[in-house]
């Protein structure tokens, strides 16, 4: 109980201390949150994950959650780096409702650099794309 106690009045303390910091936003703060909500209309999170293990197995993860009213895609792209640029080795879509899942393996070969390329989108009632957000994971030598 004592435990629950002191978590209550910690949880309570820092909501206190955040609309304390709320209070000193300036205008510029506002415009670089509106800003960024309106980028991604229809995008209510994105994720990737990546990773190349021992035996040179791929793990490609990417996915999107789309706003109500919109539908969710995500794109993964397998690069490898050769002679200096990137080049898409194997990609993966999928499309859905409200949120969309790509979860591959991919066996690589050894000797070079990977990346993951995951474009995320929010697609309106016709299928055209409202936004759309591309991040590269971290890089992997195999």
């Amino acid at each position: 109980m004592k435990r629950s106690l002191a978590f209550l009045a910690a949880f309570i303390l820092s909501l206190s201390s955040i609309s304390t910091l709320n209070c000193f936003a300036d205008e510029t703060d506002v415009k670089i949150v509106e800003e960024i909500a309106l980028r991604y209309v229809g995008i209510d999170s994105i994720s990737h994950y990546f990773d190349i293990s021992s035996n040179g197995t791929a793990t490609c993860y990417g996915t999107t959650r789309s706003s109500s009213g919109y539908t969710a895609k995500v794109k993964v792209e397998l690069q490898r780096k050769k002679s200096g640029s990137w080049s898409t080795i194997k990609s993966w879509t999928a499309t859905n409702s409200s949120y969309a899942v790509i979860d591959k393996e991919y066996s690589v070969t050894s000797g070079y650099s990977y990346r993951l390329k995951v474009t995320h989108s929010a697609l309106d009632g016709n299928g055209t794309v409202q936004s759309s957000v591309t991040n590269y994971s971290t890089i992997h030598s195999y």
